[in-house]
């Protein structure tokens, strides 16, 4: 997806180099890339075959991704560090939130879950559910948390 000069602009920290006209058509063109390419593994993970999707989006190969996506790291030297910092994160925070729940929404319904389940371990189900409550507790509870913040 990415061209060299492309993923040079990316990995450069503070653009130096790059003329204002660069930078806008850098990041013109990475918005719009990555949203096709969005739009075109979902078109593949819809229509290629059981054989080719278990090569192409598995465990080993979508791992990266989904941590490199939902990575969400405040350093800090101690309490008052961290606060800060993570006031300063707010808005990737925010995004992850989101997302996090969309996520949530899909793998957390039981008809998902059901489908996924073979027929022997259906009963299981049940005992399971808490486990997608506490995920949704956190989720709503970060929900409410956010809109407190902005209070």
């Amino acid at each position: 997806m990415l061209t060299k000069a492309m993923r040079k602009y990316v990995i450069s920290e503070d653009k130096s180099g790059y003329t204002n006209a660069h930078q806008t058509t850098y990041k013109y063109r990475l918005e719009n890339y990555t949203k096709q390419a969005l739009e075109d593994l979902a078109f593949l993970a819809e229509k290629l075959p059981e054989e080719q999707l278990e090569k192409v989006f598995n465990a080993k190969t979508l791992t990266p991704f989904f941590n490199s996506l939902f990575r969400l790291k405040i350093e800090a030297a101690d309490h008052k560090d961290w606060l800060q910092k993570k006031k300063e994160l707010k808005p990737r925070r925010d995004r992850l939130l989101k997302l996090s729940g969309a996520v949530l929404r899909i793998v957390g319904d039981g008809r998902f879950a059901v489908v996924l389940l073979p027929e022997s371990l259906r009963f299981e189900l049940d005992k399971m559910n808490p486990s997608v409550e506490n995920l949704r507790t956190v989720f709503y509870t970060s929900m409410q948390e956010q809109e407190r913040e902005e209070e």
